[in-house]
């Protein structure tokens, strides 16, 4: 699905669907829809990938994206522990950790085959064109996600009623997607797109 059919949908939320003039550009809008399928996708754990890299030692990993969650880590077959910088550093063992935007580190030295896998991120909406990163299952409670965040800078007398039913909504729609992923879990069906 592409961005331009979110932008529509909260176009039409805020009342923003003049042809002539919008109130509120793509660019703040596709910004919006980029943070809540950021959060939606750490909420939820999507967007999985499994990667293989060869690493050198003591020098900087640069992932495609931002993990989100780590589901598994190893380094030449061998499980190893994520923590942050401090606690790495206090390991008796290699700790793989982060260090800034996309980039992360192993202590200890250590080089080989590297396997990551884990929920990254999605990079940003830069244009209307753009591909959404989660599926269709998630399209509502990005949109209510995106709009609760915009409502929070309007300023009316009606905004806190209808902010409130909105995130009324979001809540809902997360709890159907939470009750999903029970259920598939229950089942051992869930699949990522990197798997499909």
């Amino acid at each position: 699905m592409k961005a331009q059919e979110l932008i529509m949908v909260i176009r039409s939320f805020l009342k923003d669907d003049n042809i002539e003039g919008h109130i509120f550009s793509d660019g703040f809008l596709l910004d919006y829809l980029s943070r809540a399928q950021n959060t939606l996708i750490s909420q939820f754990k999507e967007n999985i990938q499994t990667l293989k890299i060869r690493i050198k030692e003591n020098e900087p990993i640069t992932l495609p994206s931002r993990i989100a969650y780590i589901f598994h880590i190893a380094l030449n077959g061998v499980e190893i522990k994520h923590a942050s910088p401090i606690h790495a550093f206090k390991s008796p063992t290699p700790c793989f950790y982060h260090l800034s935007r996309r980039q992360y580190a192993i202590t200890k030295g250590a080089s080989g085959e590297l396997e990551i896998c884990a929920s990254f991120f999605a990079p940003p909406l830069e244009t209307k064109e753009d591909k959404v990163t989660l599926d269709a299952l998630y399209t509502h409670a990005v949109i209510l996600e995106a709009f609760c965040d915009i409502l929070l800078i309007e300023n009316t007398s009606f905004n806190p009623q209808r902010r409130a039913y909105y995130c009324q909504a979001r809540e809902e729609e997360k709890a159907r997607l939470r009750g999903i992923h029970n259920t598939s879990n229950a089942k051992g069906v869930i699949e990522s797109k990197s798997q499909m």
